[in-house]
C-alpha cells in the first residue's frame, strides 16, 4: 500500500493517479491535521500499524512560499513530516519525504529552503540509524494546474497574460523543470530502490533561465516583451552545477523541458485566469 499525504497538491494527485487504486491510501487532510504536534509520533504509528507488509508513506504536503508565515512554514514543511516519518517508521513503513534540490544552498535566507534542510538533516539521522526513510530533493515542477504566482513560470505566465514586459536577471540560473507527471513516475520507481537518506531527482540535463525564457517568448511571438539583465543577478544560486541522473532513474522518460514548459505556458494562456 502506498499512502499519500498531501494527494489534494499538484504533485500528491499526480501521484494518486500513476498508482492502482488498490494499491494507493489517500488520508483526508482532518486524519492528519494534527500530526505535526510533538507527541504525534505514536498516535500515528498506531494509525499504521495494520498497514501491509511492505507499504510506503510518501508526505507530499507542504508550503512552497517563502513568504508564508515562518511558524507555519515549519509546522507544515518540518514538523508534520518528521512526526510522520517517526510514527511511520516505528509501525515498520518506508517512509519518502520531499526537498528541493536548492538545499545545496546552505547559507539561503529562503524561509522555505531551511525547512527542507532541517528536514533532510533529520531523515538523514534516521536512515543512518537504520529507519527505511529517504528524502527525494526535487527541480522545478511544473504542470498539474497553473504556477504558483510567486514562481518564476507564474510572474511569466502573468506577463505573458497581459502581453506586457517580463523583466528578469540576466538569468544565468541554471534549472531542471520536470513536469509533475514525470516526476510522480520516478518517485514511483524510488520507492522499490534500495536507497535511504538524501537523494536526487534529476534528468541532468540542466538549463539557464535566460535560454529557457528566450525559446518560451520566441514560441509564444513576444520576444519583445522578454527584457534580460532588467533585475541584478541573484548573488546566492546555482550557475555552474549539474546533478548527475541516478542510475535507478534509467526508463523514466523526463519530456524536453525547453518545449514542455512551453507548450504548457500555451495551454495556461488558452485558460481564463483564475480570479476572472
Amino acid at each position: 500500500m502506498i499512502y499519500v499525504v498531501g494527494s489534494q497538491g499538484r504533485l500528491g494527485a499526480a501521484l494518486s493517479a500513476q498508482l492502482e487504486p488498490e494499491a494507493v491510501c489517500t488520508p483526508h487532510r482532518s486524519v492528519y491535521e494534527s500530526w505535526w504536534e510533538d507527541s504525534a509520533a505514536s498516535r500515528i504509528a498506531k494509525w499504521f500499524e495494520s498497514s501491509p507488509a511492505g507499504s510506503t508513506v510518501i508526505v507530499a504536503s507542504g508550503i512552497l512560499d517563502p513568504r508564508a508565515p515562518a511558524e507555519q512554514i515549519k509546522k507544515v514543511n518540518v514538523a508534520l513530516p518528521t512526526r510522520i516519518a517517526e510514527g511511520a517508521s516505528m509501525a515498520g513503513l518506508r517512509v519518502l519525504t520531499l526537498g528541493t534540490i536548492m538545499e545545496h544552498l546552505e547559507d539561503s535566507s529562503n524561509a522555505y529552503i531551511q525547512s527542507k534542510i532541517a528536514l533532510g538533516r533529520t531523515v538523514t539521522e534516521m536512515a543512518a540509524s537504520g529507519d527505511n526513510t529517504v528524502h527525494a530533493q526535487l527541480h522545478t515542477l511544473y504542470g498539474g494546474g497553473p504556477p504558483a504566482p510567486h514562481m518564476f513560470l507564474g510572474q511569466m505566465l502573468s506577463a505573458l497574460r497581459k502581453r506586457t514586459t517580463f523583466n528578469m536577471s540576466p538569468g544565468h540560473q541554471l534549472r531542471e523543470y520536470h513536469h509533475v507527471e514525470d516526476l510522480a513516475a520516478a518517485l514511483i520507481r524510488l520507492i522499490d530502490q534500495p536507497v535511504t537518506g538524501i537523494t536526487t531527482i534529476s534528468h541532468g540535463s540542466p538549463t539557464s533561465l535566460r535560454d529557457l525564457a528566450l525559446y518560451i517568448y520566441e514560441q509564444l511571438d513576444q520576444p519583445g516583451n522578454l527584457v534580460l539583465s532588467a533585475l541584478p543577478e541573484p548573488a546566492n544560486d546555482n550557475f555552474n552545477r549539474a546533478f548527475p541522473r541516478p542510475d535507478w532513474l534509467s526508463g523514466v522518460r523526463f519530456r524536453p523541458q525547453a518545449s514542455g514548459v512551453s507548450d504548457y505556458l500555451k495551454e495556461m494562456l488558452a485558460l481564463p485566469p483564475l480570479n476572472s
